[in-house]
């Protein structure tokens, strides 16, 4: 299998950095609505009562005394990213050229939508959190935590998340096979549908349905809008349905806009990428024994995305949230523990044995 030296992306995170301009000049102003929005309560401009994540992270920029210096928050941030996969690859040198092609992309992504004031980029705390945990039930303990924390200051849907992650680390714990997972899918959205209905009384895709109403022509562009009906029923099959679509963004391509289109085709290459990853873990149904921090990092990867089904109301959000999720799916996407790289000595460095 070609490996490839990690030390290569430094050039491709400086390439990134000078190009942010150029990126960012590229982009439609509505990819920027909530960094300048964030900016604003920093600098004591604005304030925006009815969303507290926006006071939080707004007063945080502002505590580390970077509520004028756009320049240094996009050095600042786009370092955080790189380094979280740095530490995702703290015990190789050497990668697959799928890990390679998968940081590319995030860090193409990061430029996008985290090198600007942003309530996503602390995301990467989290991650990192996940990347370094110790083993055992304390490291559990941590990692859920570090998402409560998360979902109580700035996102809500973090505390689903934590629990998606709760029950996939239970499923997932030994061997398993691919249809695992989508029964696990499955199951997961039905509970949530019901919980729901019983809980709020209302359906599942409610709140990406009210984001929804409020949008201009311009915003609605990429709006998520898959139903296949209301009900409790409904509301769970329009969110696997919309789950596909995260994967396979076709509503992208119809659009005919080709700033969508590059998107969809970068969104299908990661996402093939992953499977693959994945794939070749599960071929011969042992899962990742051994290899605590695939099966957190898969466990967090699906039920992240699954949540995403349930909330996101279009495919710039759903970029925009998925983007520090990824050296998380950069290191599942890695080569099955069995597989040899360069050398026996970097390969028992790369997946050591546990007892």
């Amino acid at each position: 299998m070609a490996r490839v030296d990690k030390w290569l992306l430094v050039l491709v995170a400086a390439v990134l950095v000078l190009a942010m301009p150029l990126i960012r000049s590229a982009l439609p102003p509505k990819y920027f609505y909530d960094s300048l929005k964030i900016q604003q309560v920093a600098a004591g401009i604005a304030r925006y009562e009815e969303d507290r994540a926006f006071t939080v992270t707004g007063g945080l920029y502002r505590w580390l005394g970077l509520e004028s210096s756009p320049a240094a928050v996009a050095v600042l941030s786009m370092l955080l990213c790189y380094g979280v996969v740095v530490l995702a690859w703290r015990d190789t040198r050497y990668v697959t050229r799928a890990q390679f092609v998968l940081a590319c992309l995030y860090l193409l992504f990061a430029a996008v939508y985290l090198s600007s004031y942003s309530k996503d980029v602390f995301v990467l705390l989290l991650v990192a959190v996940l990347l370094t945990a110790p083993r055992g039930l304390a490291g559990e303990v941590l990692i859920v935590g570090a998402m409560l924390g998360y979902a109580y200051v700035v996102r809500e849907y973090w505390f689903l998340v934590a629990a998606a992650y709760i029950a996939a680390r239970r499923v997932f714990r030994g061997p398993f096979r691919p249809r695992t997972v989508l029964v696990f899918l499955v199951v997961v959205t039905a509970v949530c549908a019901v919980a729901f209905l019983v809980g709020q009384g209302v359906e599942l895709d409610h709140f990406r349905g009210v984001v929804n109403e409020d949008r201009g022509s311009a915003d609605a562009e990429t709006a998520i809008a898959v139903s296949v009906g209301g009900g409790l029923v409904g509301s769970a099959l329009s969110c696997l349905l919309v789950l596909v679509t995260l994967l396979l963004p076709v509503p992208l391509l119809l659009t005919g806009n080709p700033l969508h289109a590059a998107f969809f085709v970068l969104i299908v290459t990661m996402w093939v990428l992953v499977g693959r990853g994945i794939r070749s873990r599960l071929r011969d149904g042992s899962g990742a024994q051994g290899d605590i921090r695939w099966v957190r990092c898969f466990s967090l990867v699906v039920s992240f995305v699954l949540v995403q089904s349930f909330f996101e109301p279009d495919y710039g959000s759903y970029l925009r949230h998925l983007s520090p999720i990824l050296p998380v799916a950069i290191y599942v996407a890695g080569r099955p523990a069995g597989d040899r790289g360069p050398s026996q000595e970097s390969a028992a460095v790369r997946h050591p044995k546990v007892a």
